[in-house]
Protein backbone atom coordinates (compact mmCIF):
# COMPACT_ATOMS: atom_id res chain seq x y z
CA UNK A 1 0.00 0.00 0.00
CA UNK A 2 1.41 3.32 -1.12
CA UNK A 3 1.65 6.86 1.34
CA UNK A 4 -2.15 7.70 -0.55
CA UNK A 5 -3.68 4.93 0.60
CA UNK A 6 -2.44 5.22 4.11
CA UNK A 7 -3.64 8.71 4.10
CA UNK A 8 -7.09 7.51 2.72
CA UNK A 9 -7.72 5.76 5.03
CA UNK A 10 -6.62 7.72 7.72
CA UNK A 11 -3.94 6.07 9.44
CA UNK A 12 -0.88 7.25 7.86
CA UNK A 13 -0.07 8.13 12.30
CA UNK A 14 -0.46 4.57 12.71
CA UNK A 15 2.57 2.50 14.14
CA UNK A 16 2.53 0.46 10.61
CA UNK A 17 2.43 3.34 8.37
CA UNK A 18 5.26 4.81 10.21
CA UNK A 19 7.48 1.63 9.74
CA UNK A 20 6.46 1.77 5.77
CA UNK A 21 7.70 5.16 5.88
CA UNK A 22 11.00 4.13 7.98
CA UNK A 23 11.54 0.65 5.30
CA UNK A 24 11.07 3.84 2.20
CA UNK A 25 13.63 5.50 3.48
CA UNK A 26 16.29 3.24 4.33
CA UNK A 27 15.57 1.85 1.20
CA UNK A 28 16.42 4.91 -0.53
CA UNK A 29 19.60 5.62 1.84
CA UNK A 30 20.89 1.74 0.01
CA UNK A 31 19.69 2.37 -2.84
CA UNK A 32 21.87 6.04 -2.89
CA UNK A 33 25.26 3.97 -0.90
CA UNK A 34 25.36 1.33 -3.98
CA UNK A 35 25.19 3.17 -6.47
CA UNK A 36 28.23 5.36 -5.47
CA UNK A 37 29.73 2.15 -4.89
CA UNK A 38 28.87 1.25 -8.46
CA UNK A 39 29.63 4.39 -9.93
CA UNK A 40 33.43 4.41 -8.03
CA UNK A 41 33.92 0.89 -9.86
CA UNK A 42 32.29 1.22 -13.21
CA UNK A 43 35.23 2.60 -14.89
CA UNK A 44 37.63 -0.26 -14.11
CA UNK A 45 35.21 -2.80 -15.09
CA UNK A 46 34.68 -0.92 -17.89
CA UNK A 47 38.33 -1.38 -18.72
CA UNK A 48 38.63 -4.75 -18.38
CA UNK A 49 40.65 -4.44 -14.57
CA UNK A 50 38.94 -6.32 -12.25
CA UNK A 51 42.17 -7.13 -10.11
CA UNK A 52 42.24 -3.09 -8.96
CA UNK A 53 38.54 -3.38 -8.20
CA UNK A 54 38.61 -4.61 -4.75
CA UNK A 55 40.72 -2.50 -3.52
CA UNK A 56 39.32 0.64 -5.11
CA UNK A 57 35.65 -0.83 -3.60
CA UNK A 58 37.02 -1.02 0.19
CA UNK A 59 38.10 2.54 -0.44
CA UNK A 60 35.42 4.06 -1.13
CA UNK A 61 33.09 1.75 0.82
CA UNK A 62 34.85 2.97 3.95
CA UNK A 63 34.93 7.06 2.75
CA UNK A 64 31.05 6.44 2.11
CA UNK A 65 30.51 4.45 5.43
CA UNK A 66 32.28 7.33 7.54
CA UNK A 67 30.52 10.05 5.51
CA UNK A 68 27.69 8.30 6.55
CA UNK A 69 28.18 8.39 9.94
CA UNK A 70 29.10 11.79 10.33
CA UNK A 71 26.21 12.17 8.85
CA UNK A 72 24.02 10.43 10.96
CA UNK A 73 25.85 12.14 14.02
CA UNK A 74 24.91 15.46 12.41
CA UNK A 75 21.59 15.05 11.97
CA UNK A 76 21.35 13.69 15.98
CA UNK A 77 22.73 16.90 17.08
CA UNK A 78 20.59 18.56 15.62
CA UNK A 79 17.56 16.86 16.25
CA UNK A 80 18.87 17.05 20.25
CA UNK A 81 19.19 20.56 20.29
CA UNK A 82 16.13 21.33 18.27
Amino acid sequence: MSIAGWQEVKAINSSNAELLLDIAEMDDISGILFMALLFAVAPHLKKGIQDAVYPILADNLTMVLFKLIIFGVLCFLFFSIS
